[in-house]
């Protein structure tokens, strides 16, 4: 699968976003794939056949924003014998065969798209709280639990670390300032509604309004417009995870 990088990185506030777009994805033979090397991009509505920058593939994000990225759950495809990161390429695949696209998120499998991108979605967001929650380490050992890190600190001799993610901050106040912006960044993140060039901020809202006059809900995630709901809540959960990294990355200096 030949991949490009949006070069944008998401700032708190800003619209810009640092997606990875693929595309002309020939499928790849059936094998394991670790989960921080595998990924998914969604599929952009319109006739144009290529994979949106939407969502973010894995092993792009890994090259250009740290293992803070690479690390994030993301989505694989596999039909029969072949393997995509893409599910609209997955479609393709399995077009004319007697083939089911089984889609699989770490190691449990799932059959329907939306079933999986759902699962992915709080996934992500489990992520993102994992993401901006501090943990604490000792030596080459890792806790959740301060009372811990300090016992074994004055068990060893050596200092507490405080980390965030991939990043190590040598002070608590330094730790819990830069949560604290990840957290702030993250919720900069919002996703707008349109039906019919309206805009709207509450989901039920927009399709209220929908239903009402017959158009579609359009879905906006920095700048990005997603015409399914599920796919948008995944969009926006990734957008807000990179926010969240950019904002620990410039913490940690």
């Amino acid at each position: 699968m030949r991949t490009f990088v949006v070069a944008s990185m998401f700032l708190a506030g800003s619209s810009a976003l640092a997606l990875a777009q693929c595309s002309e994805s020939k499928g790849t033979q059936a094998k394991p794939v670790a989960q921080t090397a595998s990924g998914s991009c969604d599929q952009q509505t319109g006739k144009s056949g290529r994979c949106s920058a939407q969502l973010a593939s894995a092993g792009c994000c890994s090259k250009k924003d740290g293992a803070a990225l690479a690390s994030m759950p993301m989505l694989r495809c596999v039909v029969g014998e072949q393997e995509t990161r893409c599910p609209i390429e997955a479609q393709k695949l399995a077009a004319g065969k007697d083939t089911q696209i089984e889609y699989f998120l770490g190691e449990t499998k799932y059959t329907e798209m939306d079933q999986a991108v759902g699962a992915w979605q709080r996934e992500l967001n489990r992520y993102l709280e994992d993401l901006t929650t501090v943990k604490y380490g000792v030596g080459d050992e890792r806790v959740a639990c301060p009372v811990t890190a300090g016992a074994m600190a004055k068990k060893s001799g050596k200092p507490v670390q405080y980390r965030l993610a991939s990043y190590s901050f040598e002070t608590s106040d330094r730790a819990r300032k830069a949560a604290e912006a990840a957290r702030q960044a993250a919720d900069g993140v919002k996703m707008i509604m349109k039906v019919d060039g309206k805009e709207y901020a509450c989901p039920k809202s927009a399709s209220a309004e929908a239903g009402a006059c017959g158009k579609s809900v359009q879905y906006f995630v920095a700048g990005q417009n997603i015409e399914n709901q599920t796919q948008a809540d995944v969009m926006l959960s990734i957008a807000k995870i990179q926010a969240a990294t950019a904002a620990l990355s410039s913490a940690a200096g």
